[in-house]
């Protein structure tokens, strides 16, 4: 026993120094595990983020498991083919009207969208939004960068059969529904859904010996869109100049017209209004309504 107390003193300093050293790798060992658990905590919060992703928030309905699976496989082939650059394959996924909006081209769609969108390896999380829609978040992969970032690109796809709209774009319907007052014709071409605005083609006619103008641009909302409740909407006609405005005689004009407004389930259009077609000066046609 002495000598064992004669080896301490004899030592001291040096089995404080291994005793303090055992008990700061003790102290970190338990620092590095606590920070391994809430890593573990935060990556599967993000992964079992399917809480309620079969539920269309919009719509207010849940979706069958049997249809979220099969739309959420489609939406997967899509950017697992964008990420691991089979672009052939993602694009042939696209609507042929998404392909001639955004992307003429598979060289557009590539540089414009998967370039941007998909650089790198990326975590995607599918959100039912509405029946066929989708709210797409895009973020990087933590399982590659080891960190879950709070960044992320937001996107709406929307399901047309097996295909896919990108870019918020819901679907195109075409018309062709017209009314004619005073040797004017305004036809309506077809329309365009977005997320968050509506698009309008339409052709003005003009069958007078005389030039006109679409819109004089003094009376609000002189173009504009009409749901089933009266409610209008204006359009971006502000936006066009008075040159772009004139129809000559004997001749016809497109246009394309936004309105701030987006498709939803509950709302429905029924007509774009004509409230300032100029035959000469301070001669109107009153109002022309087309059906659409």
């Amino acid at each position: 026993m002495r000598n064992l107390i004669r080896y301490f003193y004899a030592n001291r300093i040096k089995i404080i120094g291994i005793v303090i050293a055992i008990i700061l790798g003790i102290l970190l060992l338990q620092v590095l595990n606590n920070l391994y658990k809430n890593r573990d905590k935060t990556y599967n919060s993000t992964q079992t983020v399917d809480y309620n992703k079969d539920y269309a928030i919009i719509s207010d309905s849940r979706k069958s498991e049997r249809k979220y699976n099969e739309e959420k496989s489609l939406m997967e082939q899509f950017t697992n083919a964008c990420m691991s650059k089979n672009y052939e394959e993602a694009y042939g996924l696209l609507t042929d009207k998404c392909k001639e909006i955004f992307f003429p081209n598979i060289e557009t769609f590539i540089n414009n969208y998967c370039n941007s969108v998909f650089p790198t390896e990326k975590s995607c999380n599918f959100q039912a939004w509405t029946k066929k829609t989708y709210l797409v978040e895009v973020r990087d992969d933590p399982l590659s960068t080891g960190v879950y970032s709070e960044n992320y690109i937001q996107d709406y796809y929307t399901i047309e059969g097996d295909k896919l709209n990108i870019k918020s774009f819901i679907g195109r319907e075409t018309k062709g529904n017209k009314e004619t007052s005073d040797n004017v014709t305004v036809k309506v071409n077809y329309v365009d859904y977005y997320i968050d605005y509506t698009k309008v083609n339409v052709t003005i006619a003009n069958l007078r010996d005389a030039s006109i103008v679409a819109d004089m641009q003094e009376k609000e909302k002189s173009i504009a869109l009409e749901d089933e409740n009266g409610t209008q909407y204006s359009s971006n006609v502000s936006e066009y100049t008075r040159q772009d405005l004139i129809v000559g005689a004997n001749a016809t004009k497109d246009y394309e017209f936004r309105f701030e407004i987006g498709k939803r389930e509950d709302l429905d259009f029924r007509n774009i209004i004509f409230k300032g077609i100029t035959l000469q000066r301070g001669v109107f046609i009153d109002e022309m309504k087309i059906n659409i």
